[in-house]
């Protein structure tokens, strides 16, 4: 199987709110010259750093550096190569066990699949075949662009409403009143954002579930719960006491999904 780049699905979702964004600040502050000339420079700059950023998701290929080939087999058939990458194992903190590099054209080119050796070293190779897996079957599904998109596009459109009340304060108090500008609209944006972050963080979970059965497709419960606590084990190490807590209730979850 081929893996599909994705890099474009985040710049179509994020730049039409953004540019939407930039013209509503800009009308605004119509009268002001100066800061209107601000607003649609910064806007430009911000707009080509999303595309600078989003043209090679997660990093560029450059970025990695120089990586050995690593040969080991996979349970599914995918068009890949598996390199090893001691940047990846620079900064232990960062915990990057394996990252897809997707090409930036799909000319042919199989897609390159970066593996962390320290962390290889340390929880072998068994570890690391689940892990390159579920990375592949989580790009393969969308979920980083659709996690993204998912919490920045209505967080764009929250700052555009309040831009457009700002804007348009005395077209629409007079259509709905002082009441619904003052009151009603605010709380019910407020109220908008707060189902959508809850929502967010039920496509979170519910992402991390459905990789978690798919595994068991090639893999043994066993196998997979070992996996979770491993990395849970990795995680916690750069956590505060309250975030541990929730991590390793949110782990457990997700270990008790497995036998469901």
């Amino acid at each position: 199987m081929k893996l599909k780049r994705t890099n474009w699905y985040y710049m179509a979702g994020l730049l039409p709110g953004t540019m939407f964004n930039i013209c509503l600040g800009m009308y605004l502050v119509r009268n002001i010259l100066w800061l209107k000339t601000v607003i649609l420079l910064s806007g430009a700059v911000v707009c080509a750093g999303i595309v600078k950023k989003f043209c090679a998701v997660p990093h560029s290929e450059k970025s990695y550096g120089q990586m050995k080939p690593f040969g080991m087999e996979l349970p599914v058939s995918y068009e890949v190569d598996l390199y090893l990458c001691e940047e990846m194992s620079r900064y232990e903190f960062l915990n990057r066990m394996v990252e897809v590099i997707p090409p930036v054209r799909m000319k042919k080119q199989r897609t390159k699949i970066a593996v962390n050796p320290a962390i290889l070293e340390k929880y072998g190779e068994g570890f690391m075949k689940i892990a390159v897996l579920r990375e592949i079957r989580r790009f393969e599904m969308g979920i980083a662009w659709k996690s993204l998109l998912f919490l920045a596009v209505p967080l764009e459109l929250f700052l555009a409403a309040v831009l457009a009340i700002f804007a348009f304060q005395t077209e629409i108090a007079a259509y709905m009143g002082d009441f619904a500008v003052n009151v009603a609209l605010p709380f019910g944006m407020v109220v908008l954002l707060a189902v959508v972050l809850f929502y967010w963080n039920r496509y979170i979970s519910a992402s991390d579930i459905a990789l978690d059965r798919y595994l068991l497709k090639y893999f043994s419960v066993k196998e997979v719960e070992t996996y979770i606590q491993k990395v849970e084990e990795m995680e916690q190490k750069q956590e505060t006491e309250n975030s541990r807590k929730f991590s390793q209730h949110y782990a457990q979850e997700r270990i008790e999904k497995l036998n469901q």
